[in-house]
């Protein structure tokens, strides 16, 4: 079947990180993380319907990594301050990523070692559907991106549904690292699929 929704590129989302910073244990099992960001920036993709350029100010993430050590959870909250002087806006980043070795390495790194891993990799979970992809893995999530507040100019942000992919790299500097997110809106697509008729 056709599907019913479609993914529109929106924002590409950058921001330099310090090196994470453990916080300890939870009570309900698993560990809270700290990464700080240092600065950043989010811009629109090209053609898309809501066209910003702004800088991310107070980025905070604060990570919680799952008793097993093979789940993370991203929580991340920035202030979107736009190029054009209007009102800024939040933007809150949540969602499940399966941990690696070679992204644990980029980001709690003291030394800029170069490495760059390709978006789709950050993440590497099997399928429900692998006839759906040209390969087996496939992240099985990668975040939920939501804006608040801002002028009136972008309140068109917070009516919309948007997903991401995400990746990292280490550096610029030493004891830093880049965290990278493609942002792209969801939007349901036309059909004659009534209910009954779903499968």
């Amino acid at each position: 079947m056709k599907p019913l929704t479609c993914l529109t590129p929106a924002f590409y989302f950058n921001a330099t990180v310090k090196t994470i910073l453990p916080l300890g244990d939870l009570n309900t099992g698993g560990q809270l993380i700290l990464g700080r960001g240092i600065s950043g920036k989010l811009t629109s993709e090209r053609g898309y319907g809501v066209q910003l350029s702004a800088n991310l100010e107070y980025v905070t993430d604060y990570p919680t990594i799952d008793p097993s050590g093979a789940i993370s959870r991203i929580d991340i909250r920035g202030l979107v301050v736009p190029d054009d002087q209007s009102t800024p806006l939040q933007i809150q980043v949540t969602g499940i990523q399966e941990s690696s070795a070679e992204v644990f390495g980029v980001v709690s790194s003291q030394v800029n070692t170069g490495q760059r891993i390709p978006y789709g990799s950050t993440n590497r979970g099997k399928s429900l559907h692998p006839e759906l992809h040209d390969v087996s893995d496939h992240p099985i999530l990668v975040a939920h991106v939501e804006f608040r507040g801002g002028s009136a100019k972008y309140s068109k942000l917070q009516n919309g549904l948007f997903v991401g992919s995400s990746t990292v790299s280490s550096g610029p500097g030493d004891g830093e690292f880049t965290f990278g997110l493609k942002i792209m809106e969801v939007l349901s697509t036309k059909s004659n699929v009534v209910i009954g008729q779903e499968l």
